[in-house]
């Protein structure tokens, strides 16, 4: 994800926020694109008031530990794995 990802993300919270004020916000990344965007992605994200952070992966990436420790460190508080993948 890029600072331009970072900035669509956010614009569209503000426009959730402005019609629903106490919305709690999740943000849902693709989990091998967020661990290598570098920390300022998922500091941006975690930066709104009352939002969570959510990681998925593909089917054809699969999770790596270090991916998902990356992401944990990151904020990230909720995984979707796969079907077949364990943590």
């Amino acid at each position: 994800y890029s600072e331009s990802h970072l900035e669509q993300y956010v614009s569209a919270a503000s426009e959730v926020r402005a019609a629903s004020p106490s919305q709690p916000l999740v943000f849902v990344v693709r989990g091998d694109l967020a661990a290598r965007s570098g920390p300022s992605f998922l500091a941006g994200l975690s930066a709104v008031d009352d939002s969570y952070v959510a990681a998925w992966w593909s089917e054809d990436v699969p999770p790596t530990p270090e991916a998902i420790e990356t992401l944990r460190s990151g904020g990230v508080t909720f995984f979707d794995l796969g079907e077949d993948a364990e943590e």
